[in-house]
């Protein structure tokens, strides 16, 4: 592993899916509106490139489902597939003792890549509470795997450098490339719904600390 000193850090930013929710299986929203909502899918429609405008904020989810499906009132669409995409998340074990903890020390912020959903996952799971700001790829303009996402989420701590940051996600391209590029510390966390397989960690891709499970990053970060 590369070193950082995790000594300086003053601000840690987590991701959200995959990180500290679990259980989702990264359930693709085609799978949700074609396998659990039976919706039939427009010809010559592009569900993913849709998808990807949604996560930047340049459509609604409700106008992603418009342009990809046949259906009547996609406005009603929302509530329906938001319930089967959360039927079975739930709590990574560790989580809520990790944030009581990390927050007497550190400021918390969210940042995640999202059309809004995590939006509503935090409020369910009772999450805002524990952070003073959050980042979503659908309200910053651009997903964590652009540099923008980045200088746009630092600029908002001015006073800050970057070596007073740490990221801690469970993709190594989202949450550890752009991060460790701009200098910020990261922790990548093993995700038992991301294979990790799909990108070596090595190089901008190799964090300054993987971890199984949460409790080991009270360890780094508490002592």
């Amino acid at each position: 592993m590369t070193k950082f000193e995790f000594q300086n850090v003053h601000c840690v930013a987590l991701d959200i899916n995959g990180t500290i929710i679990d259980g989702y299986g990264y359930t693709s929203w085609e799978d949700i509106l074609e396998k659990g909502l039976c919706l039939t899918r427009r010809e010559n429609s592009n569900p993913r490139q849709s998808w990807s405008r949604a996560l930047t904020g340049l459509i609604s989810f409700e106008e992603m489902v418009a342009e990809s499906y046949d259906v009547g009132g996609a406005q009603d669409i929302r509530a329906e597939a938001y319930a089967v995409y959360m039927r079975r998340l739930r709590l990574r074990d560790g989580c809520i003792d990790l944030l009581e903890s990390l927050r007497r020390r550190y400021n918390l912020v969210v940042c995640s890549d999202t059309s809004g959903i995590t939006k509503t996952i935090a409020e369910k799971f009772g999450l805002e509470r524990y952070f003073s700001r959050l980042f979503y790829s659908c309200d910053i303009g651009y997903v964590k795997n652009d540099r923008q996402f980045w200088e746009v989420f630092l600029s908002n701590f001015p006073r800050m450098k970057p070596e007073e940051f740490i990221m801690i996600g469970d993709n190594p391209q989202a949450d550890v490339h752009w991060p460790k590029v701009l200098g910020m510390g990261t922790i990548l966390i093993e995700s038992t719904e991301l294979p990790q397989g799909n990108k070596a960690l090595q190089g901008e891709f190799e964090p300054h600390a993987h971890v199984k499970v949460l409790e080991a990053i009270s360890k780094i970060l508490l002592g």
